[in-house]
């Protein structure tokens, strides 16, 4: 990259100059005039909230997504009690996770080398056993998480989508070094993050979604059908292509943690719960620390729809693939329904996404 020229750097001098003065002064009016005559008060209200899922292309209002929360939870317990009973006489799960949580690697190292051979061997398997096509530009680079970026991707990894417009259209899975064995994660949880955040998760949706010809869909990203895509194939992958009881086991508390999150974000923000409330719930029902359940549950409070997202998103692609099977009956395969999502882009409601596969199915 070339140097800046004396009077690029005067100018982008200036710029900054500029951009600190115009925040300053946001700052100013935040504090000075905004809020003094603001409530304590956070939560959209249920008209609101309802307005935000339609304009968000969810199919649910504020009560329906509840309801469906509640009877997802339901049956995740029962299940969680099957399954730990394969792996703990006991059928205890929280018994069950921790024993899961003792097999994890010994050092970064061999959990960086774990990452990459398992995202090789996820390809490989989206590919060899029909679960979606691969895009035409699939490049994907596996790296340390940046120092300046650690404070923000602290947990284990992320994945950045390359810009639709870029000519290298390289994603980048970035992994955060952990230097206390005791904070590695579990060999089946570093699994499912791999599959989450690549294959068949956001890198191949996302890969797809820049080569769609289509600017609009390129452009515009709908949040419920990116984290929901992620979210349904890391069920799909483990009930239907590599079954396994601590991969299901450690699915279905990550599954619970995110429909809980649906079910609290709903809740806190028509004011059914306050956010103590929220964070007991997170305790006593999916088994998180209550420090990290407090911080979690300020985060419904602030940011609903990111959070809600996961859950929102994995119902509504799991009724758009039934509503796809009774069409076409026994021509219908999951193949067909993959690679028809992925080649729509992400940038379209799951109204639009209906119409898309009543086009495609009348062909």
């Amino acid at each position: 990259m070339p140097l800046l020229s004396s009077d690029s750097k005067d100018r982008m001098r200036s710029a900054m100059v500029r951009v600190s003065e115009n925040i300053q002064g946001y700052e100013s009016y935040l504090r000075n005039d905004v809020l003094p005559r603001s409530e304590p008060r956070f939560a959209y209200g249920r008209e609101r909230f309802d307005k935000m899922l339609k304009l968000m292309g969810l199919e649910m209002n504020a009560t329906e997504l509840i309801r469906l929360v509640e009877d997802f939870l339901a049956r995740s317990r029962t299940l969680m009690g099957r399954v730990a009973s394969k792996l703990v006489p006991s059928g205890d799960w929280k018994e069950a996770l921790r024993k899961i949580n003792e097999d994890r690697p010994r050092d970064w190292p061999e959990a960086l080398r774990l990452c990459k051979e398992t995202v090789h061997q996820l390809r490989a398997l989206t590919s060899e056993r029909g679960v979606a096509a691969l895009p035409p530009t699939d490049n994907l680079e596996i790296l340390e998480t940046p120092d300046y970026w650690r404070h923000v991707s602290r947990f284990l990894a992320s994945y950045l989508h390359p810009p639709p417009f870029h000519r290298d259209q390289t994603g980048r899975f970035y992994i955060t070094p952990i230097t206390d064995p005791r904070m590695l994660r579990s060999r089946a949880d570093i699994y499912l993050t791999c599959l989450h955040e690549t294959y068949p998760g956001h890198h191949l949706h996302l890969a797809w979604s820049n080569a769609n010809p289509s600017l609009a869909r390129k452009l515009f990203s709908n949040l419920p059908l990116t984290e929901g895509w992620a979210h349904y194939m890391e069920e799909y992958w483990i009930t239907q292509i590599a079954p396994d009881p601590k991969m299901e086991l450690v699915f279905l508390q990550h599954a619970m943690r995110r429909a809980a999150r649906a079910i609290l974000c709903a809740k806190l923000h028509m004011e059914q719960l306050t956010i103590g409330q929220a964070a007991e719930f997170l305790v006593d029902e999916v088994g998180l620390e209550p420090k990290v359940a407090e911080s979690e549950a300020r985060m419904y409070a602030l940011n609903p729809f990111q959070y809600l997202s996961h859950f929102a998103g994995k119902q509504s692609i799991l009724k758009l693939k039934d509503e796809a099977k009774q069409v076409m009956g026994g021509k219908h395969t999951d193949r067909v329904f993959h690679d028809t999502l992925l080649r729509s882009g992400r940038g379209v409601s799951f109204k639009i996404l209906r119409d898309i596969f009543r086009e495609a199915l009348s062909v």
